[in-house]
């Protein structure tokens, strides 16, 4: 099949050392709690634009060609961000299998177990990259309307834009650099705790 010819060539072209070095790395016995079920249903709604229930690999990883049209990310970067998404959809998504497509209640049950695991950092693998994205004007900040212009440009409300905005932006600067910007991701992702950055999602308002 196609997609898996072109996931196999994505994740051999790029091998981030941790998932062969286990050494230092964290692990959770933590089951996840009803409010990061609730994080994670909200993430896939997001992600399922076509509100098919299902998402394809192809689908996945077309925000990768999207931030490379539009010239948010050079060809290099976008192929970077490939990369690192088709590792994220194989070892979370599809629980280290290879998957075509992956249904909401697969994925939710397959990321429950994944983040438990020794190889938790995988999950927020491609967020380097989706922060330059965002970063329009490259200056290494994101502000609050190249923010606002991620959101709308994936057709996501911007209503709670300014409230997530302000929660990632943990010294108060009124730009979120990439450090508040990867620990909000590993929060969102990875926390079970409510309050803070937890109670604002990348991606519009949390779904009950």
């Amino acid at each position: 099949m196609e997609y898996l010819r072109r996931l196999s060539n994505l994740t051999l072209q790029y091998l981030p050392t941790f998932l062969y070095n286990t050494e230092n790395m964290s692990t959770s016995s933590e089951e996840p709690s009803q409010f990061w079920y609730k994080k994670m249903k909200t993430f896939y709604r997001r992600a399922d634009k076509h509100s098919h229930g299902y998402i394809t690999f192809e689908e996945y990883i077309k925000i990768a060609d999207y931030f490379e049209k539009t010239g948010q990310l050079s060809p290099v970067k976008a192929q970077h961000l490939r990369r690192a998404l088709a590792h994220t959809w194989q070892h979370c998504w599809c629980h280290g299998t290879t998957c075509d497509q992956v249904m909401e209640e697969e994925f939710i049950s397959n990321m429950a177990e994944f983040v438990k695991g020794d190889r938790r950092e995988i999950v927020t693998l491609a967020m380097p990259y989706i922060y330059e994205a965002i970063d329009l004007n490259k200056n290494g900040e994101i502000s609050v309307e190249e923010y606002r212009t991620f959101l709308s440009g994936h057709g996501i409300d911007t209503t709670h834009a300014d409230a997530a905005f302000a929660a990632m932006d943990t010294n108060n600067d009124n730009v979120i650099s990439k450090e508040e910007f990867l620990h909000a991701a590993e929060e969102f992702f990875l926390s079970n705790e409510e309050g803070g950055v937890n109670s604002h999602c990348f991606w519009g308002a949390l779904i009950d």
